[in-house]
């Protein structure tokens, strides 16, 4: 039944390529930097990593950095914004990885029933695994979903590591997901267009669905991989993750890797593209290792503001 409701929704050829993708991801060489291909191609290197920082004693401390929840507040300008919308609020989370986690998700819920928004956008890969979610991983999205609360409602994009049979039960538990479709926002007499594209990075199967460019625009992507295509489609705002912002971080604030073929100053907070303005999370799950070093784990709040 889910099967032929995602192939009435998004069609038959886009089903079969993406299915196809997941069937084979783990054929698929992700990515180019030398260190997270030992990370996810040698079986022994995460082992060794993980002597390493234990070996070092840095190990508990990069396990409790995971926990240590920061709240970004970013304040953004744009002159194409409709003065209804000035000072709107957007909570941006990403990378949940709920199936991954370390402890339970209790202090990423208290930090949330702290905060005021307008609508939530999840930037992809609530998974970690590549195996079916768990139970515990259904009661850890419910418990998510119970908390937010937000008028215009929580909109999400699958990640990487996310399959498209999580979606309908997501949506079920009230998820609504954009897979290269766009809605709209109304606010009074004026609209804000918000527009999710499929995961840029590896399944590469986005697609900006037609929309009236006149309108202003947000789009969500997992990745930041997907800039140039969205500043010349016009999008005033992209809001991504995938990167962890690095993860582990040197002191000087380097990463060791990013995950992404775009420049390093497009993989963690705001930046900016031609005209066209955007946000990559650090996310608040871990990957291959549960550890973080000068990267806390992050949820967002981008105010909106109109310049005059």
């Amino acid at each position: 039944m889910n099967q032929e409701r995602l192939r009435r929704r998004f069609g038959k050829e886009f089903i079969s390529l993406r299915s196809d993708l997941e069937l084979h991801r783990n054929r698929f060489s992700w990515y180019r930097s030398v260190l997270h291909t030992l990370l996810t191609r040698v079986p022994s290197f995460p082992s060794l990593l993980e002597i390493f920082f234990k070996f070092t004693r840095l190990y508990s401390q990069g396990v409790k950095n995971t926990q240590d929840l920061d709240v970004s507040q970013n304040e953004v300008f744009f002159s194409s914004l409709p003065y209804e919308f000035d000072k709107f609020r957007i909570l941006h989370l990403s990378d949940l990885h709920f199936d991954g986690l370390v402890e339970d998700n209790q202090h990423l819920l208290d930090t949330l029933k702290d905060l005021q928004y307008d609508t939530c956008f999840i930037t992809g890969d609530f998974l970690f695994a590549e195996n079916a979610p768990s139970s515990v991983f259904w009661e850890n999205l419910q418990d998510l979903y119970d908390t937010l609360e937000c008028p215009y409602g929580v909109y999400a994009v699958l990640g990487n590591h996310d399959t498209l049979q999580i979606l309908p039960r997501m949506e079920e538990i009230g998820f609504r997901f954009l897979v290269n479709e766009s809605v709209e926002f109304i606010k009074d007499k004026s609209r804000m267009t918000v527009i999710g594209i499929d995961d840029p990075h590896y399944f590469k199967t986005s697609v900006i669905p037609h929309y009236d460019t006149s309108s202003f625009s947000i789009l969500l992507g997992h990745s930041p991989e997907f800039l140039q295509e969205a500043d010349a489609a016009f999008v005033d705002f992209y809001l991504s993750g995938h990167t962890h912002g690095g993860q582990i971080v040197l002191p000087n604030g380097f990463p060791l890797f990013t995950n992404i073929q775009e420049k390093r100053e497009y993989a963690s907070g705001a930046w900016k593209y031609s005209k066209m303005k955007g946000y990559t999370s650090r996310g608040i799950g871990s990957s291959v290792l549960p550890l973080r070093f000068n990267c806390k784990p992050e949820v967002a709040i981008h105010t909106l503001r109109r310049f005059y």
